[in-house]
C-alpha cells in the first residue's frame, strides 16, 4: 500500500504538471497562431526542434542514468546528493566545447542561429534538474517550478510578439522562463562535493550511454517530422503541423505522467527483487493510460475539422487528416513511454537501445521517402508507422511482464464505450454546427463516457483508493467533486 501511495502522489502532481505544460502550451501555441503568420509559426517551431535534437547531446543521457540510479542509494547518507555533484560537473564540462563552437560561430551566422545554441545550454540544465527532482520524487517541485516557467513564458510571449519581434520573441521567451525555472529547482537540489565511489561513477557512465542513444533517438523521432517538412511543404503548412503535435501530446500526457512516476519506485522495486509489485504497477499503469487516452482519440476522429477550425482557419480544414493521425500517435506514443520506461528501469539496456535506434532509422527513411510522396500526411503517416513498430518490438521484449490479454480486454471494452458515447453529442452537433454546439457535445461526451463505464463495472477498489487519495489532497472546499465521484464508482462495487 506504501508503494501505490507513493505513486499515486508522484502521478498526481505530474498529472497536474503535465496538466499545466499542456494548457499553457496550447495557449502559448493559441497566441502564436493568432498573433503570427503561419510561416513565422513554421520557423520558430523548426527552431525548437533542431534545438531539441542537438540537446540530446549536451546532457548525454546523465539526467536519465542518474533518476535510475540515485533511488538505488536513497537510504544512503551523501551518496544521492554526491552523485547529483558528480553528475553536474560531468554535464558542464560536456557544454564547454558546445560554448566555444557557438561564441565561433556567432560571428558568422545571424541571430537565430545564436538565440538557437543559447537555448540549448539553458535547455540542458532545464532538463537535467527535472531529472535530478525526479530521481528524489519530488513530484511537488517540479510541478511548481515548471508553473512559473509557463506562466512566464506565456507572458513575455504575448509581449514580445505584440512588439514586433516576430518569431525571436517566443525564443526570448523560452529562455528565459526556462533560466528562471533552472535558478528556482537549485534550490531545492541538495548538492555536495564529497568524492564519490569509482563503481557509482562507473554506473553513471555505463547508464549513461544506453539513455545517450535512446535520448538522441527518441528526440529525432518527435522532432524529425517538423525538421524535414521544411523540403515538402511550406513554412504554412509546418504551423499548422506543429499545433497538431500539440493537440497529440493531449492525448499521451496521462501515460508520460505514469511513466516518469514509476521510474524512481520501478528502479528501486527492481533491485530490491520485488518483481511481483513491479508487474502490478506497470499493468495499472497502462490500464489508466487506454481509460483516458481512447475516449479523447475517439472524439478527435469524429470532430477533426471543428478542431483546426479551433486552433487555426478555415483554410486549413484539409490537415483534418493529419490531426486524425497525429491523435493516434498520440495514443501509441503514450504506451510506448510506460513499456520503455519499464524496459529502462529493469535493465533492459539492448532491447532498449534497439528500440530507440530502429525507431529514429524508421522515422528518418520513412518520412523522406512518404514525405516527397505524400507530403504533410505522408510525413504524419511515418510518424504513426515508426510508434507502431516500436510498440510492438517493446511488448514482444515485455511480453512476460505485461499481460496481453488484460490489455486488449480492457482496451476493447472502452473503445466501444467511447463508440456508443459519440452517438449522441454527434447528433447534437449536427443540429446547430456552431462553437458552442461543439462544446457541449465534448462535455456532453465526457459524461456519457463517464456513466457508460459505470454501467459496465470498470472500476474497482483500487481506483476508489486513488480517489480517495487524491480526494485528501484537496483543500476541503474543492473536494465536492471528487467525493462525488468516489460514490458513484463505490456503488458499482
Amino acid at each position: 500500500m506504501e508503494v501505490a501511495k507513493k505513486v499515486v502522489s508522484n502521478t498526481g502532481y505530474l498529472f497536474m504538471d503535465t496538466l499545466t505544460i499542456t494548457f499553457f502550451g496550447y495557449l502559448f501555441w493559441l497566441i502564436m497562431s493568432k498573433m503570427m503568420h503561419p510561416w513565422e509559426l513554421g520557423n520558430f517551431s523548426f527552431i525548437l526542434n533542431v534545438a531539441m535534437i542537438v540537446s540530446a547531446f549536451t546532457v548525454g543521457g546523465v539526467g536519465l542514468a542518474v533518476s535510475k540510479i540515485v533511488p538505488q542509494y536513497v537510504k544512503k547518507q551523501y551518496v544521492p546528493g554526491s552523485i547529483i555533484g558528480w553528475s553536474t560537473k560531468l554535464v558542464t564540462y560536456s557544454l564547454v566545447p558546445i560554448i566555444i563552437i557557438a561564441y565561433i560561430l556567432f560571428n558568422y551566422f545571424n541571430f537565430s542561429f545564436y538565440a538557437l545554441f543559447l537555448y540549448l545550454l539553458v535547455h540542458s540544465f532545464f532538463a537535467l534538474t527535472q531529472c535530478y527532482l525526479v530521481a528524489l520524487s519530488r513530484m511537488k517541485d517540479i510541478f511548481f517550478t515548471n508553473l512559473v516557467a509557463y506562466i512566464l513564458k506565456v507572458s513575455l510571449a504575448f509581449v514580445l510578439i505584440y512588439y514586433g519581434f516576430s518569431y525571436f520573441g517566443p525564443i526570448i521567451a523560452f529562455i528565459l522562463s526556462s533560466f528562471i525555472a533552472v535558478l528556482l529547482r537549485l534550490k531545492k537540489i541538495d548538492f555536495n562535493l564529497k568524492p564519490l565511489d569509482g563503481d557509482i561513477k562507473k554506473k553513471i557512465i555505463d547508464n549513461s550511454i544506453p539513455a545517450f542513444v535512446s535520448g538522441g533517438s527518441w528526440i529525432v523521432i518527435t522532432s524529425f517530422s517538423i525538421i524535414i517538412l521544411p523540403f515538402f511543404v511550406d513554412m504554412n503548412i509546418v504551423g499548422i503541423f506543429s499545433l497538431s503535435m500539440m493537440i497529440s501530446t493531449l492525448i499521451r500526457m496521462v501515460s508520460q505522467s505514469i511513466s516518469t512516476a514509476m521510474l524512481p519506485i520501478i528502479s528501486e522495486k527492481f533491485s530490491s527483487g520485488d518483481n511481483d509489485i513491479v508487474s502490478k504497477i506497470i499493468n495499472s499503469a497502462i490500464r489508466y493510460s487506454y481509460l483516458f487516452t481512447i475516449p479523447a482519440v475517439v472524439f478527435i476522429m469524429f470532430f477533426p475539422t471543428e478542431i483546426v477550425e479551433l486552433i487555426s482557419t478555415s483554410e486549413y480544414v484539409g490537415l483534418a487528416i493529419v490531426l486524425q493521425i497525429l491523435a493516434l500517435s498520440g495514443m501509441f506514443s503514450g504506451f510506448l513511454q510506460i513499456f520503455m520506461i519499464l524496459m529502462y528501469s529493469i535493465g533492459r539496456i539492448k532491447h532498449y537501445n534497439i528500440l530507440n535506434v530502429m525507431g529514429a532509422i524508421l522515422i528518418v527513411v520513412l518520412s523522406i521517402i512518404f514525405g516527397q510522396m505524400y507530403g504533410v500526411v505522408g510525413v504524419a503517416l511515418s510518424y504513426f508507422a515508426a510508434l507502431a513498430s516500436m510498440l510492438i518490438y517493446s511488448y514482444v521484449k515485455l511480453s512476460d511482464i505485461i499481460l496481453l490479454v488484460d490489455f486488449f480486454v480492457g482496451a476493447i471494452k472502452v473503445s466501444i464505450v467511447s463508440l456508443i458515447s459519440i452517438i449522441l453529442p454527434l447528433y447534437i452537433y449536427s443540429m446547430n454546427p456552431s462553437l458552442i454546439y461543439f462544446i457541449v457535445s465534448g462535455v456532453l461526451y465526457v459524461l456519457s463516457v463517464f456513466v457508460m463505464f459505470l454501467l459496465i463495472g470498470i472500476f474497482d477498489k483500487y481506483d476508489v483508493f486513488i480517489i480517495s487519495r487524491i480526494e485528501r489532497k484537496l483543500p476541503k472546499n474543492f473536494r465536492f467533486p471528487i467525493t462525488f465521484l468516489k460514490n458513484m464508482v463505490k456503488k458499482t462495487l
